[in-house]
């Protein structure tokens, strides 16, 4: 197809895939909502200072030949008897307390994206092998009884649920020991494998 000119006609260019992204339903949501604009820079300056701690800090509070005493309890926006600034004060130990808080948060965001990580591998696995079990189930149950052996499969879910963490509970208060604690947890994965390897399914 051609212009007036006898130039052909070329159909528009298609979007990029940024300027698509930038314009899906997410993020409109996103810039249509001043709480999410907020609290994501809160979060940004959150992680952004916890990841710049050693740069940033005004004090290193995990080296113990840049602590003194006589700096211990010193109000926030004052300076100690030794004459050091400090912006949030200290603390017994003469530890500035915003070198503390940006030190201390590298080890929280590190702790909640390794149990974050955790759960998500756990869920690959575990998603799939709880999938397959109600699909043995329902090839196992006998035809009238399918919902019964399901409200069975519920009711021992819900039990091992309580059951588990009470265990673990009381083990590691009689030992004193947290990894006596978890280690019953193994216990309860390999009687469930036993059990499980008694199980001889119906073959289609």
């Amino acid at each position: 197809m051609a212009a007036g000119d006898g130039k052909p006609i070329l159909p528009p260019k298609p979007p990029g895939r940024l300027y698509r992204a930038w314009d899906s339903d997410i993020f409109y949501s996103y810039r249509r909502s001043p709480v999410t604009i907020i609290a994501s820079v809160v979060v940004v300056i959150i992680v952004g200072a916890a990841l710049l701690a050693p740069w940033i800090a005004p004090y290193n509070p995990f080296n113990p030949a840049s602590l003194n005493l006589m700096d211990g309890f010193t109000p926030p926006f004052s300076e100690s008897r030794m004459g050091n600034f400090y912006l949030l004060g200290t603390d017994n130990q003469g530890r500035d307390v915003l070198s503390t808080i940006l030190y201390g948060s590298r080890i929280s965001l590190f702790v909640g994206f390794a149990a974050t990580l955790f759960a998500m591998a756990l869920g690959i696995f575990m998603g799939p092998a709880q999938a397959a079990s109600r699909t043995l189930m329902a090839r196992m149950a006998p035809e009238g009884e399918i919902t019964s052996h399901f409200g069975l499969f519920a009711l021992s879910g819900r039990i091992t649920g309580f059951l588990g963490p009470a265990v673990l509970a009381a083990v590691t208060a009689a030992t004193g020991s947290q990894r006596a604690g978890m280690a019953t947890v193994l216990v309860f994965l390999s009687l469930g494998a036993a059990i499980l390897a008694t199980v001889r399914p119906v073959r289609c």
